[in-house]
């Protein structure tokens, strides 16, 4: 089994973990639960080894949360809109991650 190796950052991480998305594959959603972040406080992140039969589903997801966050982030609740766009930035960069190691 080969894998890709993908920063994902602590923002994503803790969104993901205060309200997980629909239709994560299992083994995908494990990598996403049991990641240990690295780093420092401003620039913290988990490397994670995505098997790269998840990084299609990988791609999609983080697209698919970039554009809701994003639209949150924009439109709802005043306090909870910075933590939104962080959410949402750090999406993007895990969705170009991923679609970067699946073009050949």
């Amino acid at each position: 089994m080969t894998t890709t190796r993908i920063k994902v950052p602590a923002a994503y991480l803790a969104a993901h973990r205060a309200a997980p998305a629909d239709g994560i594959p299992a083994p995908l959603a494990a990598l996403l639960d049991g990641a240990t972040l690295v780093g420092r406080d401003g620039n913290q992140y988990a490397p994670l080894d995505v098997p790269t039969e998840h990084l299609p589903a990988l791609a999609a997801l983080a697209d698919t949360q970039f554009r809701t966050w994003g639209e949150q982030a924009q439109h709802g609740p005043a306090d909870k809109r910075p933590a939104l766009r962080l959410a949402a930035r750090a999406a993007y960069l895990i969705h170009h991650q991923a679609a970067r190691a699946l073009t050949p």
